[in-house]
């Protein structure tokens, strides 16, 4: 049975993938207009005089900034629920006893990281506005900006950065916390998520699952030294999920530090008691290699 500390987490994860879906809605798209800007500039940079590639340019510039102006009369409305909104998921710290088990730890620590996304998207929404305003005016003009101003254009959009693209607002929050991290440590993540049909009603087994990888990846790789690394690819952290046909995969595979490092050998998914039982449970099959420094995981149900 779960204890209370748990059950209060999976609530508050529920509630949050209710509360946060506009600013999902939102960041998306943000996203688009920074993606389509950039197209912009990086057409204005080109030296042609043909009809079909100015009207190309006009009709990207006209679409940007059509974009532009429909976020910003969404804003205000964004900005004001943003500001009444309750979110006490967000601020209220659990408790977690000194008898709780293992899977509580693993989860609330993997819920309290993610609640730092989102709380870094509600500081954030504020800061918008004056980016899309100067977008705004930027596209208004008659003259694409030059290299200088494209630059400072596209650094004001990228300072927006509290966002991924995910299936749904707790992937984003998981990967976003996952990407940092790694970052961190100098180590790149790779990832393609979903939340299989199986899990829809077990977030808990899901993110149980999540966040032991989470932590034996980084754990593994803590300290990694990108410029003495002679082995292909062991400072890269790859994560899937996916389903299909009535099955589901999930596979995880990240680098050993060196050679003599024992902090990472087979065994520990196989012999992890909360893990085992979620696998009873999912009547799922998980086997464990390391090839080539590089630990492998994999799980089919």
């Amino acid at each position: 049975m779960n204890q209370k500390a748990e059950r209060i987490a999976l609530c508050q994860m529920q509630q949050a993938a209710a509360d946060m879906v506009y600013m999902d809605e939102l960041y998306r798209a943000f996203r688009r207009i920074r993606h389509d800007f950039a197209n912009y500039l990086q057409c204005s940079n080109f030296e042609s005089e043909g009809e079909d590639f100015i009207l190309r340019l006009r009709v990207l510039k006209k679409e940007t900034l059509q974009l532009v102006d429909e976020l910003l009369e969404k804003m205000p409305e964004i900005e004001e629920k943003s500001r009444r909104a309750d979110f006490s998921w967000l601020k209220e710290p659990i408790a977690l006893k000194r008898n709780s088990n293992e899977r509580t730890r693993v989860l609330l620590k993997i819920w309290e990281e993610m609640k730092g996304y989102f709380e870094c998207q509600l500081q954030e929404v504020f800061r918008i506005t004056p980016v899309l305003l100067h977008l705004q005016d930027r596209l208004q003009r008659s003259l694409p900006p030059d290299e200088k101003e494209s630059r400072e254009h596209l650094a004001e959009c990228d300072s927006i950065c509290c966002h991924m693209t995910a299936e749904n607002v707790l992937l984003a929050a998981y990967v976003y916390t996952f990407q940092k991290e790694a970052e961190s440590i100098g180590v790149t993540f790779r990832f393609q998520l979903s939340v299989p049909t199986r899990f829809h009603d077990r977030l808990g087994d899901f993110f149980y699952l999540l966040g032991i990888s989470k932590a034996a990846a980084i754990a593994a790789l803590s300290g990694y030294d990108r410029t003495g690394d002679k082995h292909h690819d062991a400072g890269v952290i790859r994560i899937r999920m996916a389903e299909g046909m009535g099955l589901w995969h999930f596979f995880l595979e990240y680098g050993r530090m060196r050679e003599d490092d024992e902090l990472m050998l087979r065994g520990d998914f196989e012999n992890d008691r909360y893990l085992k039982k979620i696998l009873k449970r999912m009547d799922a099959v998980l086997s464990e290699k390391e090839n080539d420094r590089k630990v492998q995981v994999d799980i089919t149900g």
